[in-house]
């Protein structure tokens, strides 16, 4: 259904003419640049549907070291779908709102005993994957230049109501249970692209 919105033009679209440039580029590409300073990785995809509906993707990668002791890695990739409603009927430009769902994946890969050096003392790994599923709601300012330069301002906050342990190795039951990810999911960012 999502995909058949941002792929269609929607029974409202309006005739694009004169200097309303903004209308002309009903597609955006961005980077959240706040994660970034964490070492996350989130970029989007945003499309036009209609005047005031707009559809959107973001993918997410957050790799990470666990510890500064042990050579243990944390990675945790999500895609989200957002569906805005844009109430001055300038979609991809001015506030907005709207909900989301989105699918994370978490794994952990906790290496133990060597040297802390692996390139030449390959330690023991206790490895595990959670998957789930959560929704939200999101709210913020786009404002798309005649140029294409694009800002968006944004936070949001959901929950994952299903997380799933796909796969382990040998971490015990209280393990298990204090690696568990949050179910709560926090979205604060301001993105910078291009519109086209």
């Amino acid at each position: 259904m999502f995909l058949f919105l941002l792929i269609t033009r929607g029974v409202c679209a309006q005739d694009i003419e004169g200097e309303d440039s903004k209308l002309q580029r009903p597609n955006a590409f961005k980077l959240n640049i706040i994660p970034l300073f964490i070492g996350s990785f989130n970029v989007s995809y945003e499309r036009h549907i209609t005047p005031h509906f707009a559809g959107a993707l973001t993918a997410t990668a957050y790799p990470r070291r666990l510890t500064l002791m042990k050579d243990d890695f944390s990675s945790t990739y999500a895609i989200t779908s957002d569906f805005k409603f844009y109430p001055k009927g300038k979609s991809l430009n001015g506030f907005y709102a709207g909900p989301y769902m989105k699918y994370r994946l978490r794994i952990n890969n906790e290496r133990e005993g060597g040297n802390g050096f692996w390139l030449f003392s390959e330690p023991d790994r206790e490895y595990e994957q959670w998957a789930g599923y959560g929704a939200g709601a999101i709210m913020g300012y786009q404002q798309v230049k005649p140029k294409g330069f694009t800002i968006d301002l944004f936070w949001g906050i959901g929950y994952h109501f299903h997380q799933k342990l796909i796969s382990k190795s040998n971490y015990t039951k209280e393990e298990i249970e204090y690696h568990k990810p949050s179910p709560y999911d926090l979205r604060l960012g301001m993105s910078l692209g291009y519109a086209f």
